[in-house]
Protein backbone atom coordinates (compact mmCIF):
# COMPACT_ATOMS: atom_id res chain seq x y z
CA UNK A 1 0.00 0.00 0.00
CA UNK A 2 1.33 3.45 -0.57
CA UNK A 3 1.71 5.95 1.71
CA UNK A 4 -0.82 8.12 0.34
CA UNK A 5 -3.53 5.09 0.77
CA UNK A 6 -2.05 4.95 3.76
CA UNK A 7 -3.05 8.21 4.78
CA UNK A 8 -6.34 8.20 3.29
CA UNK A 9 -7.79 4.96 4.83
CA UNK A 10 -6.43 6.62 7.97
CA UNK A 11 -8.46 10.17 7.02
CA UNK A 12 -11.90 7.84 5.95
CA UNK A 13 -12.06 5.48 9.03
CA UNK A 14 -9.78 7.29 12.17
CA UNK A 15 -12.68 7.77 14.78
CA UNK A 16 -11.23 10.46 17.66
CA UNK A 17 -11.78 8.82 20.58
CA UNK A 18 -14.19 11.66 22.81
CA UNK A 19 -11.43 12.04 25.35
CA UNK A 20 -9.83 14.96 22.68
CA UNK A 21 -13.30 16.77 22.35
CA UNK A 22 -12.12 18.85 25.61
CA UNK A 23 -8.54 20.27 23.73
CA UNK A 24 -9.67 20.19 20.71
CA UNK A 25 -12.87 22.10 21.45
CA UNK A 26 -10.30 24.76 22.99
CA UNK A 27 -7.99 25.06 19.64
CA UNK A 28 -11.32 25.62 17.82
CA UNK A 29 -13.00 28.43 20.35
CA UNK A 30 -9.15 29.75 20.49
CA UNK A 31 -8.90 30.24 17.00
CA UNK A 32 -12.34 31.38 15.92
CA UNK A 33 -11.57 34.26 18.74
CA UNK A 34 -8.08 34.91 16.13
CA UNK A 35 -10.52 35.17 13.79
CA UNK A 36 -13.01 37.63 15.09
CA UNK A 37 -9.78 39.41 16.41
CA UNK A 38 -8.60 39.78 12.84
CA UNK A 39 -11.80 40.18 11.14
CA UNK A 40 -11.94 44.17 10.71
CA UNK A 41 -8.58 44.60 10.62
CA UNK A 42 -6.69 46.26 7.11
CA UNK A 43 -5.37 43.25 6.09
CA UNK A 44 -8.64 41.51 5.71
CA UNK A 45 -10.31 44.74 4.33
CA UNK A 46 -7.41 45.00 1.45
CA UNK A 47 -8.52 41.36 1.00
CA UNK A 48 -12.45 41.96 0.43
CA UNK A 49 -11.34 44.88 -1.65
CA UNK A 50 -9.11 42.54 -3.95
CA UNK A 51 -12.21 39.76 -3.53
CA UNK A 52 -15.22 42.21 -4.25
CA UNK A 53 -16.00 40.56 -7.64
CA UNK A 54 -16.60 37.63 -5.83
CA UNK A 55 -19.55 39.02 -3.86
CA UNK A 56 -21.90 35.85 -3.66
CA UNK A 57 -21.54 32.23 -1.65
CA UNK A 58 -23.06 31.24 1.01
CA UNK A 59 -19.86 30.57 3.44
CA UNK A 60 -19.80 33.27 6.42
CA UNK A 61 -16.96 35.76 7.08
CA UNK A 62 -16.76 35.41 10.65
CA UNK A 63 -17.07 39.44 12.91
CA UNK A 64 -18.38 40.91 9.09
CA UNK A 65 -22.10 39.46 8.75
CA UNK A 66 -20.79 38.63 5.09
CA UNK A 67 -20.70 35.73 3.01
CA UNK A 68 -18.09 34.58 0.17
CA UNK A 69 -18.01 31.42 -1.62
CA UNK A 70 -16.57 28.71 0.95
CA UNK A 71 -12.73 28.75 -0.75
CA UNK A 72 -12.88 32.61 -0.50
CA UNK A 73 -14.61 32.52 2.71
CA UNK A 74 -11.98 30.04 4.19
CA UNK A 75 -9.24 32.31 2.75
CA UNK A 76 -10.55 35.36 4.31
CA UNK A 77 -11.24 33.54 7.67
CA UNK A 78 -7.73 32.25 7.88
CA UNK A 79 -6.25 35.46 6.92
CA UNK A 80 -8.29 37.21 10.00
CA UNK A 81 -7.38 34.15 12.34
CA UNK A 82 -3.58 35.46 11.15
CA UNK A 83 -3.50 38.81 11.38
CA UNK A 84 -2.29 38.96 15.04
CA UNK A 85 -0.14 35.62 14.89
CA UNK A 86 -1.86 34.61 18.29
CA UNK A 87 -2.73 31.26 16.32
CA UNK A 88 -1.69 27.78 18.27
CA UNK A 89 1.33 25.68 17.25
CA UNK A 90 2.20 22.46 17.94
CA UNK A 91 5.80 21.36 18.70
CA UNK A 92 7.19 18.03 17.24
CA UNK A 93 5.26 18.94 13.74
CA UNK A 94 6.47 22.94 14.18
CA UNK A 95 3.10 24.09 12.60
CA UNK A 96 0.00 26.23 13.16
CA UNK A 97 -2.04 23.96 12.34
CA UNK A 98 -5.80 25.32 13.20
CA UNK A 99 -6.02 28.22 11.65
CA UNK A 100 -5.15 26.96 8.24
CA UNK A 101 -7.52 23.86 9.05
CA UNK A 102 -10.58 25.44 11.07
CA UNK A 103 -11.61 27.67 8.69
CA UNK A 104 -11.37 25.09 5.54
CA UNK A 105 -13.69 22.86 7.93
CA UNK A 106 -15.94 26.55 8.82
CA UNK A 107 -16.69 26.65 5.41
CA UNK A 108 -17.40 23.27 4.53
CA UNK A 109 -19.75 22.80 7.59
CA UNK A 110 -21.40 25.67 5.84
CA UNK A 111 -22.41 23.77 2.59
CA UNK A 112 -24.54 20.86 5.02
CA UNK A 113 -26.10 20.05 7.61
CA UNK A 114 -23.30 19.25 10.36
CA UNK A 115 -22.95 18.70 14.27
CA UNK A 116 -20.39 20.16 16.89
CA UNK A 117 -19.36 17.11 17.15
CA UNK A 118 -18.70 16.14 13.46
CA UNK A 119 -16.51 19.18 12.94
CA UNK A 120 -14.49 18.63 16.15
CA UNK A 121 -13.53 15.05 15.04
CA UNK A 122 -12.94 16.60 11.12
CA UNK A 123 -10.62 18.95 13.26
CA UNK A 124 -8.55 16.15 15.59
CA UNK A 125 -8.24 13.93 12.48
CA UNK A 126 -6.99 17.09 10.22
CA UNK A 127 -4.58 18.21 12.68
CA UNK A 128 -3.18 14.64 12.96
CA UNK A 129 -2.35 14.52 9.62
CA UNK A 130 -1.24 17.95 9.49
CA UNK A 131 1.06 17.22 13.00
CA UNK A 132 2.62 13.87 11.37
CA UNK A 133 3.39 15.19 7.94
CA UNK A 134 4.92 18.53 9.77
CA UNK A 135 7.01 15.95 11.83
CA UNK A 136 7.95 14.29 8.93
CA UNK A 137 8.92 17.01 7.21
CA UNK A 138 11.56 18.33 9.97
CA UNK A 139 12.82 21.82 9.77
CA UNK A 140 14.70 21.82 7.16
CA UNK A 141 11.81 22.56 5.17
CA UNK A 142 11.69 25.90 7.03
CA UNK A 143 15.84 26.17 5.71
CA UNK A 144 14.91 26.09 2.32
CA UNK A 145 12.34 28.73 2.60
CA UNK A 146 8.69 27.05 3.21
CA UNK A 147 6.60 27.68 5.75
CA UNK A 148 4.27 24.41 6.68
CA UNK A 149 0.89 25.79 7.64
CA UNK A 150 0.48 26.74 3.77
CA UNK A 151 2.41 23.80 2.67
CA UNK A 152 0.40 21.42 4.76
CA UNK A 153 -3.06 22.56 4.91
CA UNK A 154 -4.39 20.68 2.14
CA UNK A 155 -3.31 17.79 3.54
CA UNK A 156 -5.25 18.33 6.77
CA UNK A 157 -8.56 18.90 5.30
CA UNK A 158 -10.67 15.13 5.80
CA UNK A 159 -12.61 14.56 2.57
CA UNK A 160 -15.10 13.91 5.78
CA UNK A 161 -15.04 17.41 6.46
CA UNK A 162 -18.25 17.76 8.60
CA UNK A 163 -20.52 16.05 7.03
Amino acid sequence: MTLTATLARFVASADPPPSVTPTVACAVADCFGCILAGAGTNVVDRLLTALSAHTSGESPLFGSGRTLSPAYAAMVNAAAGHVHELDDWEELGNTHPTVVLLPALLASASMRASTGQQLLDAYAVGFEVIARLGEAMTLEHYVRGFLRPRRLARSGRPPRSPA
